[in-house]
């Protein structure tokens, strides 16, 4: 699959997409950009606030270790901002469930690579609205059906 060329512009849009959307739609975004990196089989379950975390520190990596326990063996925790070092070395050096991390520049070099989110019909790449769109309706009637 071809890589849109390196563009600061559009790096900062899907940035700026990605900040726009809700707690649960920014979930399924990355639920779906799941199966490019290889995982199959793929749930993302209902969400819980996070209460705005703006940087992932150890106990929210033990938190999510935690949730894992007993059911998986693997997970990826994602986040659009950026881990603390305690937090990298506790997701990397945990025994018994290997944690992945990717954090916001990471998450935009991915949709970049599998031009997720990414119009490629012209000559310049643009974000693709609609994409981003898609995640909030789907939050949205999410939300409906649990009340």
């Amino acid at each position: 699959m071809p890589h849109p060329p390196h563009n600061p512009d559009l790096h900062h849009q899907l940035r700026e997409q990605i900040f726009t959307l809700s707690p649960y739609a920014f979930e399924l975004l990355a639920g779906d950009l799941l199966p490019y990196v290889g995982l199959q089989r793929v749930t993302v379950t209902r969400h819980r606030g996070d209460g705005g975390i703006d940087n992932i520190g150890r106990p929210d990596i033990d938190r999510f270790i935690g949730a894992l326990g007993g059911k998986f063996r693997h997970g990826i925790f994602i986040t659009t901002s950026n881990y603390a070092p305690q937090a990298l070395q506790k997701a990397k050096e945990s025994p018994l469930i290997g944690v992945d991390t990717i954090n916001g520049g990471q998450l935009i070099a991915l949709m970049q690579q599998y031009t997720l989110g990414i119009h490629t019909d012209g000559e310049t790449p643009r974000v693709d609205v609609d994409f981003f769109l898609q995640f909030e309706a789907q939050a949205r009637l999410s939300a409906t059906r649990l009340k």
